[in-house]
C-alpha cells in the first residue's frame, strides 16, 4: 500500500461517520480491530465496533472531521492524523482537535487509537 490508497482509506473512514454508513464503516474494519476513543472506552472488535457506531448515530451526528496533518508508515503499515471534529451529540453540539493513530492489514484498519487536544490553543509568549 502506498501513501495515496492509505489517505484514501482513511478519507473512507471518515466519510462513513459523517454519512452514518454503517455497511461502509464495517468493510474498513478487520474483524479483531480494537478502537480506543480519546475518552476512555474501548471496543474491541468487529461486533462491538458496529453496536457502538450504531447507537452512538442514534443520537448523534458527526458534522466535520477534517484531516490537518496526515503521514503514512509503509513499513509499519501505520498511519499518523491530526484533525478537528465537530458533532452533534444527544442534542449537544461540541468539537475538539485530535490525533489518531491508525494500524492498517491488508487494506483494513486493525486497530485506532485517538487522542484528544483543546481546541482553544493559543501563543502565551507573542
Amino acid at each position: 500500500m502506498d501513501h495515496k490508497q492509505a489517505r484514501q482509506l482513511l478519507e473512507k473512514y471518515l466519510q462513513s461517520w459523517l454519512k452514518q454508513d454503517i455497511d461502509s464503516f464495517k468493510d474498513l474494519l478487520g474483524d479483531q480491530i480494537i478502537i480506543k476513543e480519546c475518552n476512555g472506552p474501548i471496543y474491541n472488535g468487529l461486533n462491538a465496533n458496529l453496536k457502538w457506531f450504531s447507537e452512538w448515530n442514534k443520537i448523534g451526528k458527526v458534522l466535520r472531521w477534517e484531516i490537518t496533518d496526515f503521514s503514512y508508515d509503509s513499513n509499519e503499515n501505520k498511519i499518523c492524523f491530526e484533525w478537528e471534529f465537530s458533532c452533534v451529540y444527544d442534542g449537544n453540539e461540541g468539537g475538539f482537535s485530535g490525533c489518531s493513530f491508525m494500524v492498517l492489514n491488508d487494506k483494513k484498519f486493525i486497530s485506532i487509537h485517538e487522542y484528544k487536544t483543546e481546541s482553544n490553543h493559543y501563543y502565551p509568549y507573542n
